[in-house]
Parts: structure tokens; sequence; C-alpha cells
């Protein structure tokens, strides 16, 4: 038994990042928050600093957007995506929809695709998206959507181009 746990975790641990195991127990999560800092840089423009692209993150960006928006008059925004990370490619649709306008498609991975929805109230400035190669899986997808927008602009080094989808598999011992 011993000896098929270590065989799986090189396994895995060579096959890295297109596989990866997922315990059914407790295990240690990513307790960083959705959006780890906001702030003006300069007078008129923002910083916004995603941790994770998990559920939750649109509601973040836009709670933590307002107070800023409602105070000061913007003229851009800075949206940091480096070092972030997640596997919820809906999340980060949803998250790209805030700065679109009109509907159009934004992502589309495996069998789901995301379009943007016509609104007024988006986040409409102009914007600088940071990427970096600790910049990975949705967020990476994110970072492609914003990309879209006519007013964004990716600033930094090649992400880890590690958007992947994932499957999971039931082990005969019962793990995925």
């Amino acid at each position: 038994e011993e000896l098929n746990r270590v065989a799986v975790l090189g396994l895995v641990a060579q096959l890295q990042p297109k596989v990866s195991l997922v315990s059914n127990q407790a295990s240690e999560t990513n307790t960083a928050p959705l959006v780890t800092r906001i702030r003006m840089i300069e007078p008129g423009f923002a910083w916004l600093q995603i941790g994770r692209v998990e559920s939750g993150l649109a509601q973040a960006v836009r709670t933590a957007y307002e107070p800023l928006h409602a105070s000061n008059s913007l003229n851009g925004l800075v949206v940091d995506l480096r070092y972030a990370g997640g596997v919820d490619y809906g999340t980060a649709a949803e998250t790209a929809d805030l700065f679109f306008k009109t509907e159009q498609a934004l992502l589309q991975w495996g069998s789901h695709s995301a379009r943007s929805s016509a609104k007024v109230g988006v986040i409409d400035l102009p914007m600088v998206v940071l990427i970096n190669s600790r910049t990975t899986g949705a967020a990476e997808a994110l970072a492609a959507a914003l990309r879209q927008a006519e007013s964004a602009v990716l600033i930094g080094s090649p992400t880890a181009g590690q958007a992947y989808l994932y499957d999971e598999f039931r082990l005969a011992d019962g793990e995925t």
C-alpha cells in the first residue's frame, strides 16, 4: 500500500501542472482573500490586486471598487493578477463581465462558454492588467477575457500556461 501511494505521488509530481491529486479528506485550503489589496496609487488611478479566482470574486471586486469610484474621480484602473491562481473559469468569466457594457463572448472552456451581458453600471475605465509567470489557471483566463475589453492592456511576462481543465477520477480506494 505504501509503495502504491509513493508511486502515485511520484507520477502526479511528474505530470504537474496537468495532473493533481485531490483528497476526500479535509485539506489545507487557500485562505488568501479574493481581493488582497485595493488602493489609490496616484490621483485618479486605483490599484486592485486579486489573490485568487474563486466563487465570490466578482462580488468582492465590485465591493472593493465601489467606495473608490464613489469618492474619487477615477481615470484608470490597474488590475494586478500577478501570483493569482484558481480553477473556477465560470468565476473568471463572471468577474470579467463587470468590465463589459455589451454582450459578447468572454471565455470558452471544455463544453462550457460564457458571454457578457448588455448592462449599465460597468467598470468602464482604461485598464492595465498585470500578469507574470505565477499567474495561473483561471487567473490566466480572466486576464485573457479582460484583454478583450477595448480599454485593457496586458503588461508583464508570459503567464504560467496552466489554464487547464481537470477531470476527477475515482481511484480504487475511494480517493478522487
